[in-house]
């Protein structure tokens, strides 16, 4: 089973504004022509990103952080640092379930 290949590249996925909806995609590619499939491998999106499945990054991202003395809220600019796991699965009469993983790390900044 061959490995999903990445098509978006590795690191920073831009700025974004707060408040205002967002939404792109992540592709990676089956050689195989497999349907390639994503979820949130380890780190934290932005506070309301969120992945489907489908490898879509949708939201309305929040930069919203608590700092100490300071009685409400204050919007600062907030990084995040992410991996995200593309894989397939197909299934095969002598081998059962075989899963191609490929990971790769962003950054998304709020």
């Amino acid at each position: 089973m061959a490995q999903p290949v990445w098509e978006t590249t590795p690191g920073s996925l831009g700025t974004i504004p707060e408040g205002v909806y967002y939404s792109t995609p992540l592709v990676a590619v089956d050689p195989q022509a497999n349907p390639v499939f994503y979820r949130l491998l380890a780190g934290k999106l932005p506070p309301g990103i969120q992945i489907d499945q489908t490898g879509i990054l949708s939201g309305n991202p929040q930069a919203v952080a608590q700092i100490e003395g300071v009685p409400t809220d204050v919007a600062v600019d907030t990084t995040s640092k992410f991996a995200v796991r593309a894989y397939t699965t197909v299934n095969d009469q002598v081998s059962g379930t075989i899963s191609g993983l490929a990971d790769r790390t962003f950054t998304l900044t709020v």
